[in-house]
């Protein structure tokens, strides 16, 4: 019997065995479709307290207690549904974040090292309690770091509930509204993205501003298993992410439209990025160490 995380988080505290911490997640991740847990760290962290104090902060409150169904508003992205019970506490996520990496968590608080421990970040909250990225303010903070920043930033207010849903836009060719469709079957994947309410004013444009994913595409659906991560070594993803470039391009301009920004500047390339992501996370249900946009923000 899955142990409730009430009480796992209890028997973390009391006495971090591995046997008890490893229920952490598998609550989490009941019911759903989601990549393999990370193993167990090789060798646990030489200085705990060090390390617990290396942790990133998730920036964002927690979700319902597990087991829950439905989703939730996202405290990061406004109007991103999330699943109900994303992310987890700080401190259930602490535990686990050492528990998947362990020694090989960088405790001098160097950019360098703070960067290291947030791509780890990521990876556990994807990999160990298959929680999107959007639900916490990770990627905001490697922004933060690559702009020479130093504190996280602080969780929003709660979103107001999102407008009712616009009418669906026409694909703009042969049946691509299905594209996420065929990438989501089988799987618990957070509700696909609502089409934009208006379609690109320049589509050749848009084309031209849709982020590069940097890795090869995966397998064709349906497939089943995972492969490796062209981006993340050792990291397992769903064997047909990511999707391939033309295909995402399109679900792209059909999920964001006229939010689509192309004068080339900066702050515009960042922006497509973040809203890459979504689509990549949302409309495709593939986790971000599929594909290089991290580090394509951090490099910005």
């Amino acid at each position: 019997m899955l142990v409730p995380v009430a009480a796992a988080v209890a028997l973390a505290l009391a006495a971090p065995v591995a046997a008890q911490l490893s229920q952490t997640a598998t609550v989490f991740r009941s019911g759903r479709s989601c990549p393999p847990e990370l193993r167990p760290a090789p060798q646990a962290a030489p200085n705990r307290q060090a390390a617990l104090a290396a942790v990133p902060s998730l920036g964002a409150r927690a979700g319902q207690s597990p087991p829950c169904s439905g989703d939730r508003l996202s405290d990061v992205k406004a109007g991103v549904r999330i699943p109900c019970m994303c992310p987890p506490s700080q401190d259930v996520f602490a535990e686990q974040f050492l528990l998947d990496h362990g020694s090989d968590i960088r405790t001098d608080g160097s950019v360098n090292s703070r960067r290291h421990n947030l791509e780890q970040a990521i990876i556990t909250l994807q990999n160990s309690f298959c929680c999107p990225a959007v639900s916490v303010t990770f990627n905001a903070q490697l922004i933060s770091l690559a702009n020479g920043g130093s504190s996280p930033a602080p969780a929003p207010a709660p979103a107001p509930a999102p407008a009712p849903a616009p009418a669906p836009a026409p694909a703009p060719s042969g049946g691509l509204s299905q594209i996420a469709t065929v990438f989501r079957s089988g799987r618990s994947c957070p509700p696909e993205l609502r089409p934009a309410p208006q379609a690109a004013p320049n589509r050749q444009a848009a084309l031209a501003a849709v982020p590069s994913l940097g890795a090869r595409a995966g397998q064709s659906p349906p497939c089943s298993g995972d492969r490796l991560s062209d981006v993340k070594a050792g990291v397992r993803i769903p064997c047909m992410c990511p999707p391939s470039q033309d295909v995402f391009a399109e679900q792209f301009l059909l999920d964001h439209g006229s939010d689509i920004r192309t004068d080339g500047s900066v702050n515009s390339r960042r922006h497509n990025l973040e809203q890459a992501i979504i689509t990549l996370q949302l409309s495709f249900c593939c986790p971000a160490s599929s594909v290089t946009f991290n580090a394509q923000l951090t490099a910005l």
